[in-house]
């Protein structure tokens, strides 16, 4: 089964060479770094929130789960050492709720695997992603009625399964997810980000490339919790300077005829506010549906030190 040790090489010799070598600059890179990321938007149509988090933990007891047979050979991490897990926590008024897992590779944020659990007005819905490096496998499960649906998602009698495979140009490149650019950016220097690197990012069947691109520095108004790790947390509210990232986000040949790219539930032109300083996220800007322009602003932090590398 491949292992990123073979497959992150390629990487430096095609399209995102900035991305791999801000990943491992640990000497330009912020010293802190997020654990736990809260956003929230009020809103008539029902508020919005998102939980991030963000922790490291063991390959080797992953086993069960990253060594699974399958239709391809997937990409393994290597047991010795650890895997980068995302969980991802949103609603949307009381009705909608999405729960998110990603486990990546620590110093890429290529994907090994992710799995999306929704909860809508009428139905719910599991999603389960597996990624290799000549394509990705995607699995969901529905359940058949109401009765059904209070049962495990591994229960539900509804299921089926498809097959994306890259293109020439698109294999052995890192595949990553929307939500994962909040830790690419996090890890990234100003000097870096100045480069615009460019990341292959994984939606439902779709992929896209979707370019960092820095902004002239504005004043943004804060209010948010702060923690350090073992300090007492402290209200932020102050005006700082703020990076504004715009998501500039590119069709593959991987991209179907109805685009799907989101982040926080916001599409159209997406912007990303980090601080200035340790690169943060602050603030995310787009289109809402039924609201129109709308964002999510940072309501609490977790900082803490940065790990040193995985592999």
């Amino acid at each position: 089964m491949p292992s990123l040790a073979r497959y992150c090489l390629p990487l430096i010799v095609l399209m995102f060479s900035p991305w791999v070598l801000a990943a491992t600059a640990d000497s330009e890179a912020p010293t802190m770094t997020w654990q736990v990321l809260d956003f929230q938007r009020k809103s008539t149509w029902g508020d919005a929130n998102s939980r991030l988090t963000l922790s490291r933990i063991a390959a080797a007891g992953l086993d069960t789960v990253l060594r699974q047979p399958g239709a391809r050979s997937y990409l393994q991490p290597n047991p010795t050492r650890s895997v980068q897990e995302l969980q991802v926590e949103a609603t949307v008024g009381t009705k909608n709720q999405v729960s998110l897992q990603l486990l990546m590779h620590p110093e890429t944020q290529a994907l090994y695997q992710r799995s999306r659990f929704s909860i809508g007005r009428k139905d719910r819905r599991f999603k389960f992603f597996r990624y290799a490096e000549d394509g990705l496998t995607r699995q969901r499960r529905d359940p058949a009625d109401k009765k059904e649906a209070k049962l495990p998602e591994q229960q539900w009698s509804r299921s089926s399964s498809t097959e994306v495979n890259y293109p020439q140009e698109l294999q052995n490149t890192a595949v990553t997810s929307p939500f994962a650019l909040f830790v690419v950016l996090s890890r990234l220097s100003p000097e870096q980000l100045e480069q615009q690197p460019t990341l292959l990012v994984n939606t439902d069947t779709n992929v896209y490339k979707v370019t960092l691109s820095p902004q002239p520095a504005q004043q943004l108004d804060v209010d948010y919790t702060l923690e350090r790790s073992g300090q007492t947390a402290q209200r932020r509210q102050e005006t700082i300077n703020a990076i504004p990232v715009k998501l500039v986000v590119t069709p593959t040949a991987l991209t179907s005829n109805k685009p799907d790219f989101e982040l926080m539930g916001l599409s159209g032109e997406i912007t990303v506010f980090i601080d200035g300083l340790d690169h943060t996220p602050l603030r995310v800007a787009g289109i809402a549906p039924r609201v129109g322009a709308a964002h999510l602003d940072i309501a609490n932090v977790v900082l803490a030190e940065r790990q040193g590398p995985a592999d």
